[in-house]
C-alpha cells in the first residue's frame, strides 16, 4: 500500500512527528555537599563538577580545605604564579584544585555561610590581606 505525500504529512502531524530535533535539557542532580570542621581544615564531602550538558567530569568524596590562606612568616599573603602554586602545594603533599572544583568549594562554603568559620574562609576571598579580593 502506498501513501501520497499529503497523507504521509497528515499522519506525521497526527503522530506528533516533526523534522526538527527535540531539545534535550540536561537533568542536573548533584549531591549536596557537606561541610564539617576538621582542625585547621574544613572537610567538604560529595563535591561534583558538572559541565553545561549535565555530564559529571570531576567528583570528590572528601576534600580538606585549609581555613587560612598561605602566609609568609610576617603574616602577609604569599603571591605565586599558578604553576609555582602547584609545585608549592605538591611539596607539602597537597594539590591545587581545578577551577571547577574551586568554584564548587566556594559554593559549598557559601551554602554553609551561617557558620562563622566558613564565613571567615569566604571573607579571605574578599580581602586576602594585600588589599585585593
Amino acid at each position: 500500500m502506498a501513501y501520497t505525500p499529503e497523507e504521509v504529512e497528515w499522519m506525521r502531524k497526527a503522530m506528533g512527528i516533526t523534522d526538527e530535533p527535540e531539545q534535550i535539557k540536561p537533568v542536573i542532580t548533584p549531591a549536596v555537599p557537606a561541610v564539617s570542621d576538621a582542625g585547621e581544615y574544613l572537610l567538604l564531602e560529595n563535591l561534583c563538577c558538572i559541565d553545561a550538558d549535565g555530564n559529571e567530569f570531576e567528583r570528590h568524596g572528601k576534600i580538606y580545605v585549609p581555613k587560612n590562606i598561605e602566609e609568609d612568616a610576617d603574616g602577609s599573603q604569599i603571591s605565586k604564579t599558578p604553576y609555582n602554586w602547584i609545585v608549592y602545594f605538591e611539596s607539602k603533599g597537597m594539590c591545587l584544585p581545578s577551577f571547577a572544583l574551586s568554584c564548587n568549594i566556594l559554593d559549598a562554603l557559601w551554602q554553609s555561610k551561617g557558620n562563622p568559620e566558613y564565613m571567615q574562609v569566604l571573607m579571605q576571598y574578599k580581602d586576602k590581606g594585600n588589599g585585593y579580593g
